[in-house]
């Protein structure tokens, strides 16, 4: 591991697993049978993000001309692509179920 570098196993689990677990979400934050599909495709790809990426209504970025070594692919939310290369899909979320 280089250093500074995080491992996408650390990442996962800070940002996944230790969420659910923390807030005791149900059916959340693990890749389990019987679990939410909230999943994240990430590619290697390097890429300079520009204005023109945004999406969104302030249509710029304080990154434009960054040079990025990650790209997000793909986000699903409960199973259903919410977003697609670029393309916000019409999904709907699920109210989180805490077990407290």
């Amino acid at each position: 591991m280089e250093q500074g570098k995080a491992r996408i196993e650390d990442i996962v689990e800070k940002t996944s697993h230790n969420v659910a677990d923390i807030y005791r979400i149900s059916q959340r934050g693990y890749i389990r049978k019987g679990y939410f599909a909230d999943l994240v495709l990430i590619a290697k790809d390097e890429w300079t993000i520009t204005n023109s990426d945004v999406i969104g209504k302030c249509g710029w970025t304080p990154y434009d001309g960054k040079k990025l070594h990650n790209k997000v692919e793909l986000t699903m939310v409960n199973g259903n692509v919410a977003y697609e290369n670029g393309t916000i899909n019409d999904c709907h979320g699920k109210l989180l179920n805490f077990k407290r």
